[in-house]
């Protein structure tokens, strides 16, 4: 059975696509593992075998020929083994579903993160005019022409380029000192802001409105006024109450003075659950980019699209490298990835972290009442009602219980803080999810535990006290 587990667990580890694990990963299922884990298994069986065997042989010889295994099991209940490791079982249950709950609730909330730009029917391919021995001007030439003549294909509602794609973990991050005119701030003091080289048509293609002033034109030539659009964000922060168009600053250490053409919407630029940065966008025309990325708003589905664009791509910049063409979709699947795997992997052991915390619990209710047959006949034939003998069980293995989810909170609450940095739209130590995960283990732990006693409390008085 564990076998055929693992064979299952390889095939949907490797299912899931992982930017920061290598392509080339191997996880081989060969002798050499199933012999390791053959392995510990012994180990484990040895470890957790040894207490109850050891138990077994300090017990009263004669006590338990005679069946009287309350005597023989006095010593473990005097110092509780069996509860120590059941409440063992729970805390660490209670970690595994702390942090399942939180992936999970984390995974929820970055699907529901808006980007800032219109995802549906977004293509990309990025490519490298590095190569190909053109000047600024004759690049933009070319990048001029590919952009006319991917529009022209069928399919095609718009396309741009950019120097970044959003949200791609591989697109350049260029970052400079910006100080404002009349700002009255040192270089020290001065923001740091990333920018992005983009080309017209680029805020509609991506679906970015701009908010105030206006975006790049063809009026934006090299030798004309150097223009910059800003995000809201930047234009809140620096410009408080202000309209920030006309506007000028100094980019360093170039010492480039541009002026505020307009302001765009806030987008996520680097990561879903980024705080958003200070963001310049400077036009093409202005500001050369040899490693650029073709943006395509499509009709239809992007891949019916793809092979066309790649064409006139290698037609028109013969040579030039074309980095892994996709869908925005597929990037945002990337940005995804790891709390997708993060929450499947916490997801599964934690559903068998709580299997083997339920059958504890259901096994220590057991053994207890095993042990105090004629206890439970005794006090069923002295007029106590059932519900009473119930009750007096669950209270015993709900202690053993709330000392274990005690100390699984806690432990949680101190796991969180250094998963903080994974989870979107979550805090560390969240109080819902530490109350959420605690009424579930309640809520199963009661269930495990009702069934046992109240099989040993629907027999009759006579027939236990015979036992």
């Amino acid at each position: 059975m564990g076998v055929l587990l693992a064979v299952w667990a390889r095939r949907a580890l490797l299912g899931f696509e992982n930017p920061i694990l290598p392509a080339t990963l191997e996880v081989p299922l060969d002798l050499r593992v199933l012999l390791f884990a053959f392995g510990v298994s012994l180990v484990a069986a040895f470890v957790f075998g040894l207490a109850p065997a050891l138990q077994a042989s300090r017990s009263a010889p004669i006590a338990a020929l005679r069946g009287d295994f309350d005597a023989a099991a006095a010593g473990l209940r005097r110092f509780g083994l069996r509860s120590v490791l059941v409440a063992g079982q729970v805390a660490l249950s209670t970690v595994c579903l702390v942090a399942t709950v939180l992936f999970l609730w984390s995974l929820r909330n970055a699907l529901q993160i808006d980007p800032g730009f219109t995802t549906d029917d977004l293509l990309a391919v990025t490519f490298d005019l590095d190569g190909q021995g053109l000047g600024p001007e004759e690049g933009r030439q070319l990048v001029r022409r590919i952009v006319e003549q991917v529009e022209a294909l069928p399919g095609v509602r718009s396309a741009a380029v950019a120097a970044s794609l959003p949200l791609d973990p591989d697109a350049p991050r260029l970052m400079r000192t910006a100080v404002l005119e009349g700002g009255g701030k040192t270089v020290e003091e001065s923001p740091i802001v990333q920018m992005n080289t983009v080309g017209m048509g680029y805020f509609d293609t991506l679906g970015i409105p701009v908010l105030a002033g206006r975006g790049f034109t063809e009026d934006d030539r090299p030798e004309g006024r150097a223009v910059v659009v800003v995000n809201r964000t930047m234009a809140e922060k620096l410009w408080p109450g202000e309209s920030p168009v006309g506007r000028r600053m100094t980019f360093l250490p170039e010492n480039e003075v541009v002026e505020v053409a307009g302001v765009a919407r806030d987008a996520k630029y680097n990561s879903l659950g980024e705080e958003t940065p200070l963001y310049v966008y400077r036009p093409l025309a202005q500001s050369w980019a040899a490693r650029l990325t073709l943006h395509v708003r499509t009709t239809g589905r992007p891949d019916v699209v793809l092979e066309p664009v790649l064409r006139t791509l290698r037609t028109l910049a013969p040579g030039a490298p074309l980095l892994r063409p996709s869908t925005i979709p597929q990037v945002l699947g990337r940005q995804l990835a790891l709390p997708r795997l993060g929450a499947g992997l916490l997801a599964f052991f934690g559903g068998a972290a709580l299997l083997l915390t339920l059958v504890g619990l259901a096994g220590l209710v057991a053994f207890s009442v095993s042990q105090r047959v004629r206890e439970i006949g005794l006090r069923l034939a002295l007029g106590a009602r059932r519900g009473q003998v119930v009750a007096l069980f669950l209270r015993e293995v709900l202690r053993v219980f709330a000392c274990g989810l005690a100390l699984g909170l806690a432990g949680a609450y101190a796991l969180s803080f250094p998963l903080a940095g994974l989870l979107y739209g979550m805090e560390a130590g969240d109080p819902t999810a530490l109350l959420a995960t605690a009424l579930l283990l309640t809520v199963a732990a009661l269930a495990a535990s009702w069934w046992p006693v109240q099989k040993a409390a629907a027999v009759e008085p006579v027939v236990l006290l015979r036992r």
